[in-house]
């Protein structure tokens, strides 16, 4: 039922009057073809927008205004921003991290186009946008947010995470998705929005207690009053080959009973149009639960069987590492692995003969357990990476 009524209202949502954007020249370095979009109206202040690149993508970053005018482009700029979060997992500060700063010193609202690009037209890969500056006030109680759909920006499957963190501040961040009209979406007469992740959100999420960025000298603490927007793409109803529109954030606070300073992030990938038939899901793969392990899946010494997983698993024991007991959570064992991420995904996984000994690891922040013989094994590898 929610695929029919989401892909009903998002087919109405309108175009933003910004021109796309396919590439940018920083100087030293640029970007074309593969690049994602977001768009967004800021008050006046200052701002600071942040992209880390996850597991060695190294991204670019730019600002436009509508007119088309870049007002700034950075590519390394190797700042000390790190974050741990459930759909990324831990992301260590690197040179390659890309930051820009933005003031509008004007009395009115600023329309600016953010876009994150990958270095070179081969490289893919995932990313964290964080933008700081952003405020709920008691004059100013709602921001938008706004992303391009593209083959580009979905083709790797991984959906775009939504995070609003209070900062420090008295805010009890809500985020919803809505209209073009700004209206809620709502879904079997239910907002699709997330009030506090774990607990009140329209798709079942992870708290944000534990969790948080780095930001240069300070750090964001994630706490149970903050928000994780999380949509599948197959939720959406979203052809990967043929993606195109908007997908519109609206920013403000529960019942508009609180106000203060937030910080947002945006957690994405960058693919190419080419990708997305290479990571067709076939047909026969098997939907899996977080706990699930390979004692359930049939089949002799060297069997490939294409598997999802959903997101947000983690908890379940694991032995081994990169071969796996077969009593072990396939699910969690794919992202020790970095197959998929906490966000979820689709993978091959093959039956192997058993092992004298399975070493234990930490990895993408799962820690596995260490166990001697044991009679049958798994491995797990990218669709069609074990045939």
């Amino acid at each position: 039922m929610k695929v029919f009524a989401l892909l009903f209202v998002l087919l109405a949502i309108a175009v933003p009057t910004f021109a796309q954007v396919d590439e940018l020249d920083c100087g030293s370095a640029g970007f074309s073809d593969s690049v994602a979009d977001f768009y967004m109206d800021l008050p006046p202040g200052d701002y600071t927008i942040t992209v880390l690149g996850i597991d060695g993508f190294d991204p670019i970053l730019g600002a436009l205004e509508e007119d088309g005018t870049v007002v700034d482009c950075a590519d390394d700029s190797n700042v000390d921003y790190s974050a741990n979060l459930p759909t990324t997992g831990e992301i260590e500060s690197s040179g390659l991290n890309a930051q820009i700063n933005i003031t509008n010193d004007g009395d009115d609202l600023a329309s600016v186009a953010i876009v994150v690009g990958a270095v070179g037209t081969d490289m893919t890969g995932e990313y964290l946008l964080i933008i700081e500056g952003e405020s709920i006030t008691e004059d100013d109680t709602l921001d938008y947010y706004s992303i391009r759909l593209s083959p580009v920006v979905v083709s790797l499957g991984v959906p775009v995470s939504v995070y609003v963190f209070g900062a420090g501040s008295d805010l009890d961040p809500l985020v919803t998705l809505v209209n073009s009209d700004g209206d809620p979406i709502v879904d079997e007469g239910e907002e699709v929005s997330c009030d506090d992740a774990g607990s009140r959100c329209w798709l079942e999420t992870e708290s944000l207690e534990g969790y948080g960025l780095v930001v240069g000298d300070e750090e964001v603490e994630g706490t149970t009053f903050d928000s994780l927007m999380y949509v599948d793409w197959d939720l959406l109803g979203i052809d990967i080959d043929n993606a195109e529109g908007f997908i519109n954030y609206q920013v403000s606070s529960f019942g508009d009973l609180t106000a203060g300073d937030y910080v947002i992030a945006f957690h994405g990938s960058i693919g190419s149009a080419e990708s997305a038939a290479e990571i067709e899901i076939p047909a026969d793969a098997v939907m899996l639960t977080c706990s699930q392990n390979a004692q359930s899946l049939t089949g002799e010494t060297g069997t490939v069987i294409p598997v999802i997983c959903p997101a947000d698993c983690g908890g379940a024991s694991v032995w081994g590492t990169d071969i796996y007991t077969d009593d072990s959570s396939i699910c969690v064992a794919a992202i020790h692995a970095g197959v998929i991420t906490s966000a979820g995904g689709a993978f091959d996984v093959t039956i192997l003969e058993g092992q004298q000994s399975y070493p234990s690891s930490t990895q993408n922040g799962i820690t596995t357990s260490s166990w001697g013989s044991w009679s049958r094994s798994f491995s797990v590898s990218p669709l069609g990476g074990g045939k």
